[in-house]
């Protein structure tokens, strides 16, 4: 059951941030604006757009939370043994350490160093997210004592290209669909689109390797 709550209130949190970004991106104020909120003393508060970000967050998680405890009591249970958890936890990781630094130099418009293009950026960056996931996912899969380590991280091998380019083109689209902005909201959209179909990329990976482990091809 915790398993379950913690899960569902990443997800809520990721939904909620999602679509009030996405509305704000198509319809509301843009970078450096402030918002309204009523305060439980009454009257309006403002917040800056980071904080209320933050607020549509913890809301999120708060009905994830509370959704998982009504699936816990209805008996809703998460097989550990699968560890699609941490199959998504270390791919992620692996991820997000590689393509931190071109991220950094984007968000900050910083000028490459040594005449770098961003071509030649976006392809190391690249295949170091995607050597540091397949690492990530095996020595934690292996450190666990999980017999399917070495399918799932083969799988891994294969499913994670096609997912990271169906999730760059949907990033990409995100962000066309906002007018490619650098509002918080456009890159709020974008990461969390990005996040959901590495997670599901990543999910798949494991189901696979499972798969192929008990079926002896690995």
């Amino acid at each position: 059951m915790g398993r379950l709550c913690l899960w569902l209130m990443f997800a809520g949190s990721v939904v909620a941030v999602l679509t009030t970004a996405l509305f704000d991106g198509l319809s509301g104020p843009g970078f450096g604006e402030f918002y309204a909120i009523s305060s439980f003393a009454g009257g309006p508060v403002t917040v800056s757009e980071p904080g209320r970000y933050l607020v549509v967050a913890a809301v999120g998680a708060i009905v994830g939370l509370l959704t998982g405890v009504v699936l816990g009591i209805a008996g809703a249970r998460i097989d550990e043994r699968r560890r699609m958890g941490v199959t998504v936890v270390a791919g992620l990781g692996g991820c997000a350490v590689g393509v931190l630094p071109a991220l950094a130099l984007a968000y900050n418009a910083a000028e490459l160093p040594g005449g770098m293009t961003p071509l030649v950026l976006y392809a190391v960056t690249s295949a170091v997210a995607y050597g540091l996931a397949l690492a990530s996912v095996h020595w934690v899969l292996r450190a666990g004592g999980d017999p399917a380590a070495r399918a799932t991280t083969r799988t891994t091998a294969i499913v994670l290209p096609v997912g990271a380019v169906i999730a760059t083109l949907a990033g990409i689209g995100s962000a066309w669909l906002l007018g490619f902005s650098t509002t918080t909201s456009t890159w709020l959209v974008v990461v969390c689109v990005v996040l959901v179909l590495l997670s599901v990329t990543l999910a798949v990976a494991r189901a696979l390797g499972i798969g192929w482990h008990e079926s002896g091809r690995v």
